[in-house]
Protein backbone atom coordinates (compact mmCIF):
# COMPACT_ATOMS: atom_id res chain seq x y z
CA UNK A 1 0.00 0.00 0.00
CA UNK A 2 1.03 3.78 -0.69
CA UNK A 3 0.06 7.12 0.07
CA UNK A 4 0.53 9.44 -1.68
CA UNK A 5 0.74 13.52 -0.74
CA UNK A 6 -0.65 16.23 -3.26
CA UNK A 7 -0.73 19.72 -2.51
CA UNK A 8 -1.98 22.49 -4.06
CA UNK A 9 -1.65 26.28 -3.44
CA UNK A 10 -4.18 28.62 -3.97
CA UNK A 11 -5.74 32.09 -3.92
CA UNK A 12 -9.28 33.43 -2.56
CA UNK A 13 -10.09 37.06 -2.42
CA UNK A 14 -13.42 38.41 -0.49
CA UNK A 15 -14.93 41.42 0.39
CA UNK A 16 -15.93 41.99 3.97
CA UNK A 17 -17.31 45.03 4.78
CA UNK A 18 -20.78 46.25 5.87
CA UNK A 19 -21.78 49.66 4.10
CA UNK A 20 -24.62 50.13 6.80
CA UNK A 21 -22.26 49.37 10.19
CA UNK A 22 -19.87 52.27 10.93
CA UNK A 23 -15.75 51.58 10.75
CA UNK A 24 -15.24 50.87 13.80
CA UNK A 25 -17.68 48.37 14.11
CA UNK A 26 -16.36 47.01 11.02
CA UNK A 27 -12.79 46.86 12.31
CA UNK A 28 -14.31 45.42 15.70
CA UNK A 29 -16.14 42.66 13.73
CA UNK A 30 -13.86 41.90 10.40
CA UNK A 31 -11.22 42.91 11.96
CA UNK A 32 -7.77 42.58 9.21
CA UNK A 33 -10.35 41.13 6.67
CA UNK A 34 -12.45 44.82 6.92
CA UNK A 35 -12.11 46.52 3.43
CA UNK A 36 -14.94 47.80 1.22
CA UNK A 37 -12.49 47.09 -1.98
CA UNK A 38 -11.98 43.48 -1.51
CA UNK A 39 -8.31 41.59 -0.45
CA UNK A 40 -7.04 38.17 -1.04
CA UNK A 41 -5.23 35.24 1.06
CA UNK A 42 -3.37 32.54 -0.16
CA UNK A 43 -4.09 28.86 1.16
CA UNK A 44 -2.58 25.60 0.94
CA UNK A 45 -4.43 22.53 0.32
CA UNK A 46 -2.91 18.79 1.09
CA UNK A 47 -4.80 16.23 -0.28
CA UNK A 48 -4.44 11.99 0.32
CA UNK A 49 -4.78 9.22 -1.47
CA UNK A 50 -3.87 5.98 0.08
CA UNK A 51 -4.38 2.61 -2.22
CA UNK A 52 -2.31 -0.08 -3.54
CA UNK A 53 0.32 0.67 -6.91
CA UNK A 54 -1.34 -0.09 -10.07
CA UNK A 55 0.42 -2.44 -11.90
CA UNK A 56 0.00 -1.31 -15.56
CA UNK A 57 0.70 2.37 -14.71
CA UNK A 58 2.44 2.60 -11.21
CA UNK A 59 1.15 4.56 -9.52
CA UNK A 60 -1.72 4.98 -6.99
CA UNK A 61 -3.95 7.95 -8.93
CA UNK A 62 -4.17 9.48 -12.10
CA UNK A 63 -2.44 12.58 -10.69
CA UNK A 64 -4.24 14.63 -13.95
CA UNK A 65 -7.91 13.22 -12.55
CA UNK A 66 -6.84 14.08 -8.89
CA UNK A 67 -6.18 17.86 -10.02
CA UNK A 68 -8.88 17.99 -11.92
CA UNK A 69 -11.12 17.06 -9.10
CA UNK A 70 -9.41 19.71 -6.74
CA UNK A 71 -10.11 22.31 -9.67
CA UNK A 72 -13.24 20.93 -10.02
CA UNK A 73 -14.25 21.35 -6.17
CA UNK A 74 -12.54 25.22 -6.50
CA UNK A 75 -9.90 24.69 -4.27
CA UNK A 76 -7.37 24.04 -6.98
CA UNK A 77 -3.63 25.81 -7.93
CA UNK A 78 -5.57 28.47 -10.06
CA UNK A 79 -6.91 31.36 -8.37
CA UNK A 80 -10.54 30.89 -7.18
CA UNK A 81 -13.04 33.64 -8.65
CA UNK A 82 -13.49 36.50 -6.94
CA UNK A 83 -15.69 35.48 -3.84
CA UNK A 84 -18.10 38.54 -3.31
CA UNK A 85 -19.58 38.30 0.40
CA UNK A 86 -21.82 41.19 1.51
CA UNK A 87 -23.00 41.75 5.05
CA UNK A 88 -26.79 40.47 3.65
CA UNK A 89 -25.93 37.66 2.25
CA UNK A 90 -23.72 35.99 5.41
CA UNK A 91 -25.47 33.28 6.94
CA UNK A 92 -26.46 33.69 10.88
CA UNK A 93 -25.43 34.05 12.92
CA UNK A 94 -22.44 36.22 11.08
CA UNK A 95 -18.88 35.16 11.91
CA UNK A 96 -16.27 37.37 13.32
CA UNK A 97 -13.10 37.65 11.51
CA UNK A 98 -11.43 36.12 14.63
CA UNK A 99 -13.45 32.73 13.13
CA UNK A 100 -11.78 33.21 9.78
CA UNK A 101 -8.21 30.69 9.91
CA UNK A 102 -5.61 31.26 7.03
CA UNK A 103 -2.84 29.11 6.47
CA UNK A 104 0.45 30.65 5.07
CA UNK A 105 1.75 29.84 2.02
CA UNK A 106 4.48 27.08 1.77
CA UNK A 107 4.89 24.67 -1.31
CA UNK A 108 3.24 22.96 -3.80
CA UNK A 109 5.94 20.03 -4.05
CA UNK A 110 4.16 16.24 -4.35
CA UNK A 111 5.10 14.65 -1.36
CA UNK A 112 4.93 10.69 -1.69
CA UNK A 113 5.35 7.87 1.07
CA UNK A 114 5.98 4.51 0.03
CA UNK A 115 5.64 1.54 2.35
CA UNK A 116 8.00 -1.24 1.90
CA UNK A 117 6.46 -3.80 -0.70
CA UNK A 118 5.55 -7.03 0.10
CA UNK A 119 7.49 -9.73 -1.12
CA UNK A 120 5.20 -11.47 -3.43
CA UNK A 121 4.79 -8.04 -5.22
CA UNK A 122 7.06 -9.39 -8.33
CA UNK A 123 6.57 -7.45 -11.72
CA UNK A 124 8.76 -9.96 -13.58
CA UNK A 125 5.62 -12.20 -14.51
CA UNK A 126 4.49 -8.32 -15.94
CA UNK A 127 7.29 -8.05 -17.66
CA UNK A 128 7.24 -11.74 -19.02
CA UNK A 129 3.55 -10.76 -20.83
CA UNK A 130 4.97 -7.23 -22.33
CA UNK A 131 8.05 -9.03 -24.46
CA UNK A 132 5.12 -11.54 -25.01
CA UNK A 133 2.67 -9.24 -26.39
CA UNK A 134 5.74 -7.04 -28.19
CA UNK A 135 6.11 -10.63 -30.34
CA UNK A 136 9.24 -12.26 -28.91
CA UNK A 137 9.53 -15.71 -27.91
CA UNK A 138 10.44 -15.03 -24.06
CA UNK A 139 12.23 -18.85 -24.12
CA UNK A 140 14.82 -18.33 -25.98
CA UNK A 141 18.56 -17.77 -24.70
CA UNK A 142 18.57 -14.65 -24.75
CA UNK A 143 15.56 -13.48 -22.99
CA UNK A 144 14.56 -16.40 -20.61
CA UNK A 145 15.83 -14.11 -17.38
CA UNK A 146 15.32 -10.85 -19.15
CA UNK A 147 11.95 -10.30 -16.71
CA UNK A 148 14.12 -10.83 -13.42
CA UNK A 149 16.75 -8.57 -14.68
CA UNK A 150 14.29 -6.02 -15.83
CA UNK A 151 12.49 -5.80 -12.06
CA UNK A 152 15.85 -5.67 -10.73
CA UNK A 153 16.68 -2.97 -12.72
CA UNK A 154 13.84 -0.94 -12.45
CA UNK A 155 13.99 -1.55 -8.40
CA UNK A 156 17.14 -0.14 -8.71
CA UNK A 157 16.41 3.03 -10.64
CA UNK A 158 13.20 3.85 -8.70
CA UNK A 159 14.92 3.27 -5.22
CA UNK A 160 14.41 7.14 -4.41
CA UNK A 161 11.08 6.32 -3.96
CA UNK A 162 11.54 4.40 -0.64
CA UNK A 163 14.50 6.08 0.85
CA UNK A 164 14.09 8.11 3.93
CA UNK A 165 15.68 11.60 3.67
CA UNK A 166 16.82 11.98 7.27
CA UNK A 167 18.14 8.43 7.36
CA UNK A 168 20.24 9.53 3.99
CA UNK A 169 21.69 12.78 6.10
CA UNK A 170 22.15 10.61 8.60
CA UNK A 171 22.78 13.45 11.41
CA UNK A 172 25.40 15.40 8.85
CA UNK A 173 24.44 18.47 9.92
CA UNK A 174 26.62 20.67 11.49
CA UNK A 175 26.76 24.49 13.49
CA UNK A 176 29.42 26.13 11.68
CA UNK A 177 29.32 30.11 11.44
CA UNK A 178 30.14 30.57 7.36
CA UNK A 179 27.95 32.39 5.50
CA UNK A 180 29.50 32.45 2.17
CA UNK A 181 28.25 30.81 -0.44
CA UNK A 182 28.88 26.48 -0.58
CA UNK A 183 28.65 24.98 -3.76
CA UNK A 184 29.00 21.87 -5.08
CA UNK A 185 29.16 21.27 -9.19
CA UNK A 186 28.85 18.61 -11.63
CA UNK A 187 26.68 16.14 -10.02
CA UNK A 188 26.02 13.11 -11.91
CA UNK A 189 22.98 11.45 -11.87
CA UNK A 190 21.05 9.65 -14.28
CA UNK A 191 16.66 9.35 -13.92
CA UNK A 192 14.18 8.07 -15.78
CA UNK A 193 11.25 10.27 -17.88
CA UNK A 194 8.06 9.58 -16.41
CA UNK A 195 6.12 9.82 -19.50
CA UNK A 196 8.11 7.46 -21.91
CA UNK A 197 9.92 5.60 -18.88
CA UNK A 198 13.10 6.34 -21.10
CA UNK A 199 16.65 7.63 -19.04
CA UNK A 200 17.60 11.49 -19.01
CA UNK A 201 20.89 12.07 -17.38
CA UNK A 202 22.98 14.82 -16.57
CA UNK A 203 24.41 16.83 -13.87
CA UNK A 204 23.26 19.22 -11.07
CA UNK A 205 24.77 22.02 -9.56
CA UNK A 206 23.99 22.80 -5.88
CA UNK A 207 24.67 25.83 -3.96
CA UNK A 208 23.13 27.82 -0.82
CA UNK A 209 23.89 29.84 2.21
CA UNK A 210 24.29 28.70 5.88
CA UNK A 211 22.20 30.47 8.54
CA UNK A 212 24.07 28.88 11.33
CA UNK A 213 24.33 24.72 9.60
CA UNK A 214 25.43 23.50 6.87
CA UNK A 215 24.77 19.86 5.15
CA UNK A 216 27.69 17.10 4.92
CA UNK A 217 29.40 17.87 1.41
CA UNK A 218 28.69 13.92 0.56
CA UNK A 219 24.89 14.56 1.44
CA UNK A 220 24.07 16.44 -1.03
CA UNK A 221 24.58 13.85 -4.12
CA UNK A 222 22.64 11.38 -2.07
CA UNK A 223 20.11 13.81 -1.74
CA UNK A 224 20.53 13.77 -5.78
CA UNK A 225 20.07 10.10 -6.01
CA UNK A 226 16.85 10.48 -3.73
CA UNK A 227 14.98 12.34 -6.11
CA UNK A 228 16.98 11.34 -9.92
CA UNK A 229 16.21 7.52 -8.71
CA UNK A 230 11.96 7.49 -9.39
CA UNK A 231 10.24 8.29 -12.35
CA UNK A 232 10.54 11.88 -12.88
CA UNK A 233 10.57 14.96 -14.56
CA UNK A 234 13.44 17.36 -14.55
CA UNK A 235 11.36 20.44 -13.23
CA UNK A 236 9.85 18.70 -10.18
CA UNK A 237 13.58 17.29 -9.75
CA UNK A 238 15.20 20.29 -9.73
CA UNK A 239 12.61 21.54 -7.06
CA UNK A 240 12.53 18.84 -4.94
CA UNK A 241 16.20 18.96 -4.17
CA UNK A 242 16.18 22.41 -3.15
CA UNK A 243 13.02 22.25 -0.68
CA UNK A 244 14.35 19.60 0.66
CA UNK A 245 17.72 21.19 1.14
CA UNK A 246 15.34 24.65 2.95
CA UNK A 247 13.91 22.30 5.04
CA UNK A 248 16.98 20.47 6.21
CA UNK A 249 18.87 23.77 7.47
CA UNK A 250 17.05 26.26 6.72
CA UNK A 251 19.74 28.70 5.16
CA UNK A 252 19.22 31.85 3.72
CA UNK A 253 19.00 30.51 0.03
CA UNK A 254 19.01 27.73 -1.95
CA UNK A 255 20.34 27.62 -5.81
CA UNK A 256 19.89 24.62 -8.11
CA UNK A 257 20.70 24.10 -11.96
CA UNK A 258 20.07 20.53 -12.97
CA UNK A 259 21.37 20.38 -17.01
CA UNK A 260 20.18 16.96 -18.84
CA UNK A 261 19.74 15.16 -21.85
CA UNK A 262 16.29 13.35 -22.62
CA UNK A 263 16.30 9.98 -24.79
CA UNK A 264 12.52 10.48 -24.80
CA UNK A 265 13.75 13.18 -27.42
CA UNK A 266 16.94 12.15 -28.55
CA UNK A 267 15.62 8.17 -29.80
CA UNK A 268 12.01 8.78 -30.62
CA UNK A 269 10.14 11.39 -31.04
CA UNK A 270 11.84 14.66 -32.61
CA UNK A 271 15.25 12.65 -32.44
CA UNK A 272 17.66 15.66 -31.72
CA UNK A 273 20.75 14.50 -30.38
CA UNK A 274 22.17 17.70 -29.22
CA UNK A 275 19.43 19.41 -27.64
CA UNK A 276 19.40 19.75 -23.70
CA UNK A 277 17.19 21.08 -20.85
CA UNK A 278 18.34 23.36 -18.05
CA UNK A 279 16.15 23.68 -15.37
CA UNK A 280 16.73 26.00 -11.57
CA UNK A 281 14.77 26.74 -8.54
CA UNK A 282 16.21 29.54 -6.51
CA UNK A 283 14.81 29.91 -2.94
CA UNK A 284 15.29 33.22 -0.51
CA UNK A 285 18.12 35.27 -1.64
CA UNK A 286 19.30 33.02 -4.75
CA UNK A 287 16.01 34.30 -5.66
CA UNK A 288 15.39 37.80 -4.16
CA UNK A 289 19.28 39.15 -4.35
CA UNK A 290 20.52 39.58 -8.03
CA UNK A 291 23.99 39.80 -6.72
CA UNK A 292 23.87 36.56 -4.98
CA UNK A 293 21.92 35.12 -7.88
CA UNK A 294 24.87 36.33 -10.72
CA UNK A 295 27.38 34.66 -8.46
CA UNK A 296 26.10 31.23 -8.64
CA UNK A 297 25.76 31.37 -11.87
CA UNK A 298 29.01 32.64 -12.59
CA UNK A 299 30.68 30.33 -10.74
CA UNK A 300 29.22 26.69 -11.82
CA UNK A 301 29.36 28.26 -15.72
Amino acid sequence: MMLVTRKYRFSASHRLHAPELGEAENRQLYGKCNNPFGHGHNYEVAVTVRGPVEARSGRVVDLDRLDGLVRRNKTGVRCFRPMVLTWKEWPSPRPAATHLKCLPMKSNKANVKVMTPKADASIAPLIKQVLERLGEDTARDGLARTPERVERALQFLTSGYTMDVNKVVNGALFEVKYDEMVIMKDIEFFSMCEHHMLPFFGKVHVAYIPRDRVIGLSKLPRLVDVFARRLQIQERMTQQIAQTIQELIDPVGVGVICEARHFCMMMRGVEKQHSGAVTSTMLGAFRNQKETRDEFLALVK
